[in-house]
């Protein structure tokens, strides 16, 4: 474990780093038993070659090869048949696997260790599938509730976008109206929805729930401020999440505004420890000011000045 554990502080796929084990073991046996073996050092080396190139070639083939058969296996079906094929394939791997979520270990957006292992959570799940489906010739996009922890995917089928969510639905293709109602059932609210599309991300809030419009307006003794970082930070079931999402910030427009839909916050018990705001940061500065919404299409109007904090 601990060679294990140095190779993945390498950078070394996790997946390779555990594989390479099998060489590491021979090596050492070889190594110390070389004498009864009755193997010349050449044919030693030679056959540490063959298993290190063996190990590391292996899980590059067989998800090759996997990767090729689903979509061959879905490519006849109708669109909708290849959504829900997608779906159950992408379940199964992750809820089958022994390898789920053993050892801490995630497949994070790396498709062929999903393959491999099916190890991960919603995101994975969400990057699998919508690799497939686009690969399939569909358009399908990640989307997340950033401030309610959960990924799934849309795809557009005869012009309608449908809901992909494995680990919910298996091999269930829903709609948006479904996919929020649900979610709503399950935690009591849906805050924020976004699809992820060309390394950036469009708003999808008010496609599946009520909303308040909040306008957030920065200024600096009253001189507007285009261009300034902003995100929202909340509680959600005893960890921090951000809107837009871990990754992204609004940007102010050239009247210093950012304008978002948010849905009500009103939570169940099942969220846990969540709170039914968020805080606004600028510039990675916590504001101090707060934001909430009921989902009655209110509209909510905040200006920052800078100079006042």
């Amino acid at each position: 474990m601990a060679i294990q554990f140095s190779l993945m502080i390498m950078g070394v796929p996790d997946y390779l780093s555990m594989i390479s084990l099998v060489p590491i073991a021979t090596a050492l046996y070889l190594v110390l038993y070389r004498p009864k073996t009755n193997l010349s050092r050449r044919k030693i080396a030679m056959l540490l070659a063959l298993l290190i190139a063996t190990s590391f070639l292996l899980p590059q083939a067989t998800a090759y090869v996997c990767h090729k058969t689903v979509l061959s296996q879905a490519s006849t079906k109708t669109p909708s048949e290849k959504a829900s094929f997608i779906s159950d394939f992408v379940a199964d791997t992750n809820f089958n696997s022994p390898c789920f979520m053993n050892l801490g270990i995630r497949a994070n957006n790396d498709l062929q260790k999903y393959l491999l292992c099916g190890v991960g959570a919603c995101g994975e799940m969400a990057m699998s599938a919508s690799t497939f489906l686009n690969e399939l010739g569909l358009t399908a996009r990640r989307v997340s509730l950033p401030g309610e922890d959960h990924e799934f995917v849309e795809v557009n089928i005869n012009g309608n976008w449908m809901i992909v969510d494995p680990g919910y639905y298996q091999s269930q293709i829903v709609t948006r109206e479904q996919r929020a109602s649900d979610r709503v059932k399950e935690m009591g609210a849906i805050s924020y929805v976004i699809a992820y599309v060309n390394s950036s991300f469009i708003e999808l809030t008010q496609e599946y729930v009520p909303t308040d419009t909040i306008i957030i307006r920065i200024t600096n003794n009253g001189e507007l401020l285009a261009n300034t970082q902003i995100y929202l930070e909340h509680t959600f079931m005893g960890g921090q999440r951000r809107l837009p999402d871990a990754a992204h910030v609004f940007y102010t427009d050239t009247n210093g505004t950012v304008t978002l839909h948010l849905g009500s916050m009103s939570y169940n018990a099942n969220a846990g420890s969540t709170d039914s705001f968020y805080r606004i940061y600028v510039n990675g500065i916590n504001t101090g000011y707060t934001v909430t919404s009921t989902g009655t299409g209110k509209t909510q109007f905040i200006e920052i000045d800078l100079a006042q904090l």
